[in-house]
């Protein structure tokens, strides 16, 4: 769980997990496991909850958080975060054990996607040989 360090920017409910990109409040969603969608590519570095230049911190109301350019909360004196009750999800725990148990079968895995990764198989065929029409 990641919780403001500041009771000034204390927010009820779970942390953000994504963010609206247009400096709107923070929004959560589905996980996108392949790390292919950017806008979940959120870290918390240095006590900032960040994903490239923009960052969580308050929002205009009491209680409440906003995404804006990590420069912005500057005059607010920051907005800090720290971790609180680290675990790993179930998810990871349940994944660590059959990749231990079962190697092999995530290296064959790891192969065929490193070889579909570089075939262009997004869409119906028609639209892959006749891109643009």
């Amino acid at each position: 769980v990641i919780r403001p360090a500041e009771a000034s920017i204390s927010a009820p409910g779970p942390p953000p997990r994504g963010g609206a990109g247009g400096g709107g409040p923070p929004a959560t969603g589905i996980c996108e496991v392949s790390g292919r969608n950017p806008s979940q590519h959120w870290a918390l570095r240095d006590g900032q909850l960040r994903r490239h230049d923009r960052c969580i911190g308050p929002g205009e109301r009491a209680g409440s958080l906003k995404e804006a350019p990590c420069v912005s909360f500057r005059s607010q004196g920051g907005a800090r975060f720290e971790k609180e009750g680290v675990r790993k999800p179930i998810e990871r725990v349940l994944y660590d054990r059959a990749l231990n148990e079962h190697p092999e079968t995530y290296r064959l895995l790891n192969k065929q996607l490193a070889e579909a990764a570089t075939v262009n198989t997004f869409g119906p065929a028609a639209c892959r040989e006749h891109p643009g029409s």
